[in-house]
């Protein structure tokens, strides 16, 4: 049983089976992510790079975010955004399509791929599409860049690197952006691994700074 952590929709299960090779990022996992980011996204439009289940975007609509877009280009991880995404009333976009496509960018770009896949490359994907504030994710150890080019005007510096189990997740923030309020203590037991290509509350924190909203994409 998945539950959302936090905002509005905490507590609420989410009600699609998982599909196969997706394995949904662990409770505690997203509790540290959203303390580092911000426990109330009120005005942050948020980017969703490998959807899966949907669940970060979800927690990201629950915690106030919109637009809301979520990316996914296998079926049945569609299918399953979707239903969790309609039976929970979340104000997500579901977006069928590759996560190297181009698309608008967001103050929030959440990157997850493969752990199969080398992450620099997508970092700097996701550095190219961000405004504000990048979390990643990959299979622990993780030797993180300090620095990404960005847009080659405006780059990212790492934060902060936490690990939990065998995932590692690391927060880069825009330069000259704010940076957020103290990490809270996170809680959970359940085991922190995410999808592969084939699938496709704690203490508030501050968010980083006023974003700017920039709309997603149409859906799909």
């Amino acid at each position: 049983m998945i539950k959302i952590t936090g905002g509005e929709l905490r507590g609420r299960v989410l009600s699609a089976p998982v599909p196969p090779n997706v394995r949904p990022t662990a409770a505690r996992v997203r509790e540290a992510v959203f303390s580092m980011v911000g426990q109330r996204l009120d005005g942050w439009s948020v980017l969703d790079l490998f959807g899966g289940t949907g669940l970060i975007a979800i927690e990201a609509a629950s915690r106030g975010a919109s637009p809301v877009t979520v990316v996914d280009r296998n079926a049945a991880a569609l299918a399953c955004i979707r239903e969790n995404v309609a039976a929970l009333g979340a104000n997500v976009r579901v977006v069928s399509g590759d996560a190297a496509n181009p698309r608008p960018p967001a103050d929030f770009v959440y990157l997850d791929p493969p752990f199969k896949e080398p992450i620099r490359p997508w970092l700097e994907r996701a550095a190219a599409l961000c405004l504000r504030v990048i979390v990643a994710e990959a299979r622990a150890p993780v030797e993180w860049p300090e620095r990404l080019r960005g847009d080659g005007v405006h780059g990212f510096a790492l934060d902060r690197a936490r690990t939990y189990g065998d995932t590692a997740v690391a927060l880069y923030v825009r330069i000259g952006a704010d940076t957020g309020g103290a990490e809270a203590d996170v809680v959970g037991d359940d085991r922190g691994v995410i999808e592969d290509d084939g699938g496709g509350e704690s203490a508030e924190g501050k968010p980083l700074g006023v974003p700017r909203v920039v709309p997603g994409d149409e859906l799909a």
